[in-house]
Order: structure tokens, then C-alpha cells, then sequence
């Protein structure tokens, strides 16, 4: 077995679907594109078995950039990534977004909060200690395209600002300098937005690092045995647990029972049947926040303001890791 470094560098970008995909491809293109002019050899593309015309659930891109010839040009995901890049806070919170990575990772956060603050909401997975440098950048761009009617299929992309992705280009190289910043601006032509990034970007060890920790497992990504193709159905009135979508969510609805009248507009409208009567005349209505999208239908809907949209990342816990 070789004992020499790794010279592959995969990336991970998790971004949101619809809203977030050209500005992911933005950020992943610049990349593989400046190190292409340096000489390297990239790949740069989505992640297959992923649902991008879904709009918030999460998504990969993914970025190789080597020396040499890239010798896995068939295998569809970054099994090992050291570097990861989360377009909002909110994914760490409902993704296994550490999944594989090597052995003195980093991760880049587009957050107001602090590096600190992403250690807490990550601190129940598996391989945080493989986890080297935590960095957060304030990208802006989440709040800007929070509306309901920017939850349906077809959305436009325009919402995701691509100021955001120079902000978030700049972020990086500034933590992890993986391509000359020359050959960065002569593809990325937002130097404001690259200058932008690398002033306020904020990072942090990982205290729970550790240095000697394993190394990436051998693992062979083949066929698995029989697949059983018919998938009994929920009955009516259950969940779907083989379908968690909580983590699409950004917003989470609250419902101020004081106000609210139990009209039931908002159980109605709401396209994931996830809100539920209370059980009795003083409780109000319920959202079970395994599958609430937080699409912003029911507060933008009712009729006496009762329910409110506040930011997912106010919260411990209500939403289930995919």
C-alpha cells in the first residue's frame, strides 16, 4: 500500500435546490476553471441521485482538482472530501454534511454565526473529530428569497445572489488557498466579492480534532445484492418514514396559540399535510417539523397572523438528520 500523500483534492458544495443551484455551479466552475489555467486537472459536476428541481432540499456539487490525472472519472460522488461548503447554516443542521470526509477537513459556512456556534449544531457527528478548521462567512443571500411563492417547482434562480458566490470563493481560498488568487480574478471578475469574502471570513479550530485520527476506510461502491423493487406504502394517516424532508426547512412556522382560531385555512393549504388539529379546543394547531418544508404557504395564509416565520437556526433540535 503507498504511503504517499494524497494528491486529489475533492469538494463538496451543499447548496439548496432551485433557488441555490447556479450559484453553486458559480462557486465549483470558478474553482475547477482557475485551477485548470494553473495547469491541474479538474472535475467539476452535480451530484446524480440527488432531486435539484426539488426547491430547498439539499443537493451536492462536487470539485476534484489534482496534479495528475484524475485516475476515478466513473465514481459519481466525493466518497473522501476534505474541503465541504455549506450555502447556509441550516444544512448542517439537517445533513450529515461531514460524511467521509479526511482527516484534517474544513469546512466554509455561509452564516452570520460563528465558527463556534456551527461546532454546536454539528457536535453529534460521527467524524467531527477528523474535522481540522471550521469558517463562516456572512454570504448575505438566505433571507433574500424566503417567500412563499418561491416554494414551488419552476422557482427562479435569480433569487440566489451570485455576489454571494465571489463572497464565498473569496472565503475560501483566503482558509484553504487551493488556486493561485490571479487565476481566481481572471475568472471570477467580482473582485469586490472575492476581496469581500476574504476580509471577513471568520475560522476556528476544532477542539475536538484529532491528528492521528483513522484514516479513510476502503470502501468498494458496487453492486449490493438483491434490491427489492416493490416498497409497501404508508397507510393513510401515517408518516413516510423513509421520506424525511425537515431539512429542507430555513424558517420554521411557530403558531401563537393565543391568536390563533383554529379556522384551519393552514391545514388546508399546506401542500405536505403536516400540520395537525390540536387535540382539544385550547391547543392550537401542530406542525410536525419532520416534514415541514418551511415553504412560508401557511403564515403568508392566515388570516390572523397567528403563525410566523422565524429562523430555523433559533432552535435546538426539531429537525430530524438525513
Amino acid at each position: 500500500m503507498t504511503t504517499e500523500p494524497r494528491s486529489l483534492t475533492e469538494i463538496t458544495i451543499w447548496y439548496r435546490g432551485v433557488v441555490e443551484g447556479r450559484l453553486a455551479r458559480k462557486i465549483g466552475n470558478s474553482l475547477a476553471d482557475a485551477a485548470r489555467a494553473a495547469g491541474k486537472y479538474v472535475q467539476a459536476f452535480d451530484n446524480y441521485v440527488d432531486l435539484p428541481d426539488r426547491v430547498y432540499v439539499p443537493c451536492r456539487f462536487y470539485v476534484r482538482i489534482s496534479p495528475e490525472p484524475i485516475a476515478e472519472p466513473y465514481l459519481y460522488e466525493n466518497y473522501t472530501p476534505s474541503i465541504v461548503i455549506c450555502t447556509d447554516a441550516a444544512m448542517a443542521k439537517g445533513c450529515d454534511i461531514l460524511k467521509g470526509i479526511l482527516p484534517g477537513s474544513v469546512l466554509l459556512v455561509n452564516t452570520k454565526n460563528t465558527p463556534e456556534s456551527v461546532m454546536e449544531l454539528i457536535s453529534d457527528l460521527e467524524e467531527l473529530p477528523r474535522l481540522k478548521t471550521v469558517a463562516t462567512v456572512d454570504a448575505g443571500m438566505a433571507h433574500e428569497y424566503r417567500t412563499p411563492y418561491g416554494g414551488v417547482e419552476g422557482a427562479s434562480e435569480k433569487a440566489a445572489s451570485l455576489h454571494t458566490g465571489a463572497i464565498m470563493l473569496g472565503a475560501l481560498n483566503a482558509v484553504v488557498p487551493l488556486v493561485d488568487l490571479s487565476d481566481l480574478s481572471n475568472i471570477e471578475t467580482d473582485t469586490r466579492g472575492l476581496a469581500e469574502g476574504a476580509e471577513d471570513v471568520k475560522a476556528a479550530s476544532n477542539p475536538r480534532f484529532v491528528a492521528s485520527a483513522p484514516a479513510e476506510k476502503a470502501e468498494t461502491h458496487s453492486y449490493r445484492g438483491r434490491v427489492n423493487l416493490v416498497v409497501p406504502a404508508p397507510a393513510p394517516g401515517t408518516e413516510q418514514v423513509g421520506h424525511i424532508t425537515g431539512n429542507y426547512r430555513l424558517d420554521r412556522p411557530v403558531i401563537d396559540g393565543d391568536k390563533c382560531n383554529r379556522c384551519r385555512i393552514c391545514w388546508a393549504a399546506c401542500p405536505d399535510a403536516c400540520i395537525e388539529v390540536g387535540a382539544s379546543s385550547d391547543d392550537p394547531m401542530q406542525v410536525n417539523l419532520k416534514y415541514c418544508k418551511g415553504c412560508g404557504i401557511c403564515w403568508y395564509i392566515c388570516p390572523v397572523k397567528a403563525i410566523t416565520a422565524e429562523d430555523e437556526l433559533n432552535y435546538v433540535g426539531g429537525m430530524v438528520r438525513v
